[in-house]
C-alpha cells in the first residue's frame, strides 16, 4: 500500500478499525501551574523502564497540555474499571481556572502537581520529551514517583474505542521475558 493508498477513506477507516485492537490502560493526566489546574482523559505506555518513563498523549489545545508543558510536570492517575464515570468527567472541557474544582474531583497534590485522591495508583513525572505528532502532543515522562492507591478493582482499559474492564490472568506454562 502506498502513503495515497492509505490516506484513502477506506483506508483510514480499516486502519482505525486495526488500531482499535490496542488495548491500552486508561488515566487522567493532571497539571497545574499556579493556581490553574487542569485534566484530561488519557491512554498511556510505559516506554523506559530505566529510568522509568511513561508516555501519553495531549491535544495541542488543551489546557492539560498547555499546563504541563509549562511547568514541565503532571500526573497520571491510572483508573480502576469501576471508574468509568471519572474517565468521561475528566475528558471534558473546562470553563473555569480550575477543573478538578468544577468537576468535583478530590486530589492530592505533590509539589504543585494535582492527581486524584481515589484511583489504582498515581504516577507523578517531569517532562523528558515532547514530540508534536498531528493534532497532539506526545509527552514522555520520567517517573520521580509512585503511590499505590486501592487496586480493589481491576484496572480500566481502551479497546475498540470504548472503556472495558481486564479480563482473567491467564496461567501460561513459559512466560515470555517481556518486560513488565
Amino acid at each position: 500500500m502506498n502513503r495515497h493508498d492509505a490516506e484513502s477513506p477506506d483506508a483510514i477507516q480499516q486502519i482505525l478499525e486495526t488500531l482499535h485492537w490496542l488495548t491500552m490502560p486508561v488515566g487522567v493526566v493532571g497539571a497545574a501551574r499556579g493556581s490553574e489546574r487542569s485534566c484530561a482523559t488519557g491512554t498511556l505506555s510505559y516506554v523506559s523502564l530505566r529510568p522509568p518513563m511513561i508516555a501519553t498523549s495531549l491535544s495541542r489545545t488543551s489546557r492539560t497540555y498547555e499546563l504541563a508543558h509549562r511547568s514541565r510536570h503532571f500526573s497520571i492517575s491510572l483508573l480502576r474499571d469501576d471508574q468509568t464515570d471519572v474517565a468521561v468527567l475528566a475528558a471534558r472541557r473546562g470553563t473555569t481556572s480550575d477543573k478538578f474544582e468544577e468537576l468535583g474531583i478530590d486530589i492530592r497534590e505533590r509539589t504543585d502537581v494535582p492527581a486524584l485522591a481515589d484511583c489504582g495508583a498515581v504516577l507523578w513525572c517531569s517532562i523528558e520529551q515532547e514530540c508534536p505528532v498531528g493534532d497532539y502532543v506526545l509527552c514522555i515522562g520520567r517517573v520521580e514517583e509512585a503511590v499505590d492507591g486501592d487496586r480493589g478493582a481491576g484496572p480500566l482499559v481502551r479497546l475498540g474505542g470504548r472503556y472495558h474492564a481486564m479480563g482473567k490472568e491467564l496461567d501460561v506454562a513459559d512466560e515470555s521475558s517481556y518486560p513488565l
